[in-house]
């Protein structure tokens, strides 16, 4: 890893501006995980619509993104998003110090489509200086400046909460997507074939939209992630919202003690990052592995209502969800064409966020009347079905390569 970093300057930079975009981010999504319960008196269902309205977007956009994230230029689009989501941030503080749940929820809404921009963008824009050999590598490192951030992003985030507010902590949000931008306009690439792409007409977005999906169905590897993203999705959903009621409801413990849970999960993700490179097993089988490993992780989060056990589990968890995420990254920056890695990526999102918004939306009432526990464990079963799908759907679609 350190060779490649050190002869490629222009993935070094980017890669570094994916930890300050990162770290940006978990200090926004911790503000308003806080305030959102504060504003609320520890609402479940008040939070559940909060994670409705940022994922939302997601499921009602993402085709549409995804076209246009083909037609632009990947730079462009990723830098202009980086300054959409800075101006929300601003409309964030607005909203946060006027203490108003409904104008935090509709900012929540109108930022994630920002950021639907921006990850659809960053595939093809690693394309452009990142050999066909090397995008494991890159996939890995990218998961590690993930992992990391996710070990070291939850409690530094929390503790500026408590130490300077909301408010003063968007403001270093805003600040570090400040330096991811400087770093990412950095990258020099050539990009002569989206220039030519971009004059299409509006027109043309419905059939490109059409043609994306398409092709996403008949691509032998696009096709049983597809499907499996349907019950992997609900699954992943439920966690999204309840991971703080795990905490809070099932441990017993104070809602600050989800830090440590995270922090336990991004030491978890961190190692997986620098082992699960060196498997030896085919992309195919990292993802539907990964899936079936998330599973069972999942459920046995709230499989005894202890912090040991919890924090076993999530670092099961986080094993699975690395082995996913390398597998997917690296599917489809060598199995999907370039002109398709907008349409094809959104596509694969959009049915994943679709189904995780749906279950998200439902989550607090659920945790309501059912409690946390069999909630969870429900979702982690379906979340390793899921993985079992995938893995037939493999197996009968294409012979796994290595």
């Amino acid at each position: 890893m350190g060779a490649f970093l050190k002869g490629n300057p222009r993935f070094l930079r980017y890669w570094i501006s994916t930890w300050t975009s990162e770290g940006g981010d978990w200090i926004r999504n911790m503000v308003m995980m806080f305030i959102v319960l504060e504003l609320s008196g520890g609402s479940a269902i008040s939070f559940s619509i909060n994670m409705f309205c940022e994922f939302a977007p997601i499921f009602l956009f993402g085709f549409v993104v995804g076209v246009f994230a083909d037609r632009w230029k990947k730079k462009r689009t990723i830098l202009s998003a980086t300054l959409f989501r800075m101006g929300m941030m601003v409309l964030l503080i607005g909203a946060i110090l006027l203490r108003s749940l409904v104008l935090i929820y509709a900012i929540s809404f109108v930022s994630a489509i920002g950021t639907l921009f921006f990850r659809a963008a960053a595939p093809a824009f690693t394309m452009l200086f990142v050999p066909q050999e090397d995008r494991q590598t890159a996939s890995s490192l990218r998961q590690m400046s993930m992992s990391t951030m996710l070990l070291i992003g939850s409690p530094i985030a929390t503790l500026l909460y408590m130490q300077i507010g909301a408010a003063w902590s968007l403001g270093i949000t805003i600040a570090l997507f400040i330096a991811s931008w400087v770093l990412v306009q950095s990258v020099n690439v050539e990009e002569t074939m989206q220039e030519a792409k971009s004059q299409k007409s509006m027109a043309g977005v419905w059939a490109e939209m059409k043609d994306g999906f398409r092709y996403s169905w008949h691509n032998s590897v696009l096709r049983p992630l597809m499907v499996s993203s349907i019950l992997f999705g609900f699954g992943a959903g439920l966690i999204t919202v309840l991971e703080i009621f795990i905490t809070t409801d099932f441990l017993g413990l104070p809602k600050e003690m989800m830090g440590a849970l995270v922090m336990i999960q991004g030491v978890g993700m961190l190692l997986s990052s620098l082992v699960l490179p060196k498997v030896k097993l085919s992309m195919q089988r990292f993802v539907s592995w990964g899936m079936v490993i998330t599973g069972i992780g999942l459920g046995g989060m709230v499989a005894y209502p202890s912090f040991y056990a919890t924090a076993f589990a999530l670092i099961v968890f986080s094993l699975g969800q690395i082995g996913l995420n390398i597998g997917m990254a690296t599917l489809m920056q060598t199995q999907v064409n370039f002109e398709y890695q907008g349409r094809a990526g959104m596509t694969i999102n959009t049915i994943v966020n679709g189904f995780q918004v749906l279950a998200m939306f439902g989550a607090g009432w659920l945790n309501d009347f059912f409690t946390v526990q069999p909630v969870v464990a429900a979702g982690g079963i379906i979340m390793a079905l899921g993985g079992v799908l995938c893995a037939m759907m493999f197996k009968r679609d294409l012979e796994p390569t290595i």
